[in-house]
């Protein structure tokens, strides 16, 4: 395994993480915009489009000769977190859980070579 493939989803999962709103954003299932209004959103995945300097950030930290996939998934029987790309060649996973009293939401990010 290429130690570069560590380093970038080490570096992907401590960015998401770390971010308040975001992990807000991921753990409630919605986002709060400037002038305080809450939009309720039907998949966690979907705080992305809220966050585009951060989608933009990590996409930064892919090496050109990498693809990635990050994904957003609550932990339960009927919420796979599965890729939905198809992919023929070497898949590279890595997750962290992140958690309230109540949730417990993995983000996992998915690299491979191009």
């Amino acid at each position: 395994r290429d130690e570069t493939i560590t380093i970038v989803q080490n570096a992907i999962l401590d960015k998401l993480s770390q971010d308040d709103d975001f992990r807000d954003c991921i753990i409630t299932s919605k986002f709060t915009d400037p002038s305080g209004g809450e939009i309720t959103l039907n998949d966690r995945n979907e705080c992305f489009t809220y966050f585009p300097e951060l989608k933009q950030k990590i996409n930064s930290l892919v090496p050109p000769r990498f693809d990635s996939e990050v994904k957003v998934c609550e932990i339960t029987a009927q919420s796979p977190c599965g890729s939905t790309q198809t992919i023929t060649k070497n898949v590279y996973t890595k997750d962290t859980l992140v958690a309230s009293s109540d949730t417990q939401i993995i983000i996992r990010v998915y690299l491979w070579e191009k």
